[in-house]
């Protein structure tokens, strides 16, 4: 039996979520994607599913932002967060240092490229899922 990774995506747009969605179900990863459309939602996720393997976190979110997200769910959950990963489409020098202050895993600016995003999922799924419970 397969186990699924468990993975939210935390974005307020609803193309990227859609793209996301596809590109999980075109490559058959083994993926249950959550989904929350603003930070205070995915707070409210991450904090009741410690469990949860990923977050997928869009910078620019309403309410609360990708940076705050981060932070609020570190400060939660310490070393049990899941791993965190922060894209935008901003190239603002900045955010890598205001990532890294809120300890995020990794920090992307998101590829406008269909292939280059799945590229870079893969990636992700690859340094921070278990290989058996995602392909």
């Amino acid at each position: 039996m397969t186990t699924r990774a468990r993975v939210i995506l935390i974005e307020d747009n609803d193309d990227d979520r859609e793209l996301t969605r596809r590109v999980i179900i075109r490559h058959g990863w083994h993926i249950d994607l959550e989904i929350a459309i603003n930070g205070m939602e995915g707070i409210s996720y991450l904090v009741d599913h410690p469990n949860t393997d990923m977050a997928l976190i869009d910078v620019n979110l309403p309410l609360v932002n990708g940076f705050d997200v981060v932070a609020r769910v570190r400060q939660v959950l310490s070393v049990k967060a899941p791993a965190m990963i922060l894209m935008t489409t901003s190239t603002n020098p900045s955010y890598i240092q205001k990532a890294q202050k809120a300890g995020a895993t990794e920090f992307h600016v998101k590829p406008m490229a269909l292939q280059d995003y799945a590229t870079l999922l893969e990636g992700l799924f690859e340094r921070h899922l278990i290989a058996s419970s995602w392909r």
